[in-house]
């Protein structure tokens, strides 16, 4: 996949990843439950890996857009 049509892939993936972030945070403050919390410190990981792509100081790395991807599958809500 060239650079651009990557970069507007991860760019939807973030949104998503936010979206979910977001909910959990609104899940956590409604019943604090310790499934959600871990649920919401692997997205983190995630969004992390995922943000981290926009700013590479040698082009993208694919190799954390697929640790976001393995974080977010294991991710069970």
């Amino acid at each position: 996949m060239p650079p651009a049509e990557l970069k507007a892939e991860v760019d939807v993936a973030e949104r998503a990843i936010v979206a979910l972030r977001d909910a959990l945070i609104v899940s956590l403050r409604s019943a604090s439950e310790a499934g959600a919390r871990r649920a919401l410190d692997q997205v983190n990981i995630a969004l992390s890996l995922v943000v981290g792509l926009e700013y590479p100081m040698g082009g993208l790395q694919r190799s954390m857009l697929e640790g976001a991807r393995s974080v977010l599958q294991a991710v069970a809500l």
